[in-house]
Parts: C-alpha cells; structure tokens; sequence
C-alpha cells in the first residue's frame, strides 16, 4: 500500500477472535508486512475505492504513477490489484498490468491494457513524466 500520511488516517479499535488474530498474523508473515497493513490491504481489496464510471486519463496516469513510485513489488501488485477491482467494478475493460521487464531505473513496467474483441489483451506502456 502507499503510505497514507497520518493527518489523513483513523485509529479504529475493535476485538476480534483469537484464531482469525493468528490466521492475520500469519498472512502478515508470509506477506513481508505488519499485522496492521494486512489486515488495510485485506480490507482494500474487500472494498476497494470507487472510480468514476469513465476515469478520466488523470485518474488513469495517478493510479499507475503511485504504483510506480512504490518500491515494493507485493505492494505494486497489491495496488494495481486495487485499482482493477475499482475499475471492474466502474465497468471499465481496462486494467492496468505489471510487467516482469524493467525500465532504465530497475523498475517493472507498467501497461494499462483493454481486452481487444478477438479477446487478446493490447497495452500501452506507463512513461513516467518528471514534473
């Protein structure tokens, strides 16, 4: 997940049984994570933030340039995760995809891509402008 900074986060408090605690904290171990960004990234993809029926390219480009500038990889494949159930569930064909192959800085390449009719997936690639 990208950091939230803290001025823009709540503290919830709630109890829940002991087994779903230990199943938690063994995804957030095997995730390279901290019980609490696993049980956020859980609820993430369980709700994933609503886009507008038809993003806009600016909506497009902000989601793929935070996925971009995270660092790491389970957490890109976490918001591109996120960002695609929010699309889907706009309606939208696009999705925006991760690819194994690296830019000039080390960085996986990041496609935002629609199904053609002939059901193939085209992609055009994320350049990422330095403002």
């Amino acid at each position: 997940m990208a950091r939230t900074p803290a001025a823009e986060q709540v503290q919830v408090n709630f109890r829940m049984p002991e087994d779903l605690r230990d199943r938690i904290k063994q995804a957030a171990e095997r995730n390279g994570r901290s019980m609490n960004a696993e049980i956020v990234a859980s609820l993430e993809d369980a709700y994933p933030a609503p886009v507008s029926p038809e993003p806009t390219l600016a909506d497009l480009y902000r989601m793929m340039d935070e996925i971009y500038l995270e660092e790491d990889e389970a957490v890109q494949d976490d918001l591109a995760s996120t960002a695609n159930a929010a699309l889907s569930a706009g309606g939208q064909a696009l999705r925006i995809l991760l690819s194994p192959e690296r830019d000039t800085t080390g960085r996986r390449q990041i496609y935002l891509a629609a199904a053609a009719p002939d059901g193939a997936t085209k992609g055009l690639p994320f350049e990422r402008v330095e403002e």
